[in-house]
């Protein structure tokens, strides 16, 4: 049972990540190496970038994510809530499939099949890159 903190929270993999690092300290050496003004501003600006990179991504997945599970919650009745995860590049492809698939099941049950062969179409590419057990 030592293992089950770790499969549900992160939490657990930082705290036991920090106390591995502040284990393994006594054994750095410190050495100061001279770099000029110039490289100290820049290594700055690259690491704010990667920051603010950062920050805006997990921003943006945050916001597919939200998509996502709220087009789920309403019982895939409202696609148009999908639009952040289609736009995200994380989670285009799960947004993709949920969209698909509920344009495939709306079409079925209206017994309009005009959508099915672009639906077989898009489905024979999708399951070549990832498949998708319900599909079979």
């Amino acid at each position: 049972m030592v293992e089950l903190p770790f499969y549900i929270s992160s939490l657990h993999w930082i705290l036991f990540l920090t106390l591995f690092f502040l284990i393994l300290q006594h054994s750095r050496k410190a050495e100061s190496i001279r770099i000029s003004q110039a490289a100290t501003l820049s290594l700055k600006v690259v690491s704010l970038l990667i920051v603010i990179s950062t920050a805006g991504f997990m921003y943006q997945a945050n916001k597919a994510n939200t998509a996502i599970v709220n087009f789920l919650n309403t019982r895939m009745s409202q696609p148009a809530l999908l639009q952040p995860a289609l736009e995200n590049t994380y989670f285009n492809e799960t947004a993709e499939l949920y969209l698909m698939r509920t344009l495939m099941l709306r079409s079925l049950k209206s017994q309009n099949y005009d959508f099915l062969p672009e639906f077989i179409t898009w489905a024979e590419s999708f399951l070549q890159k990832r498949p998708v057990l319900s599909f079979y």
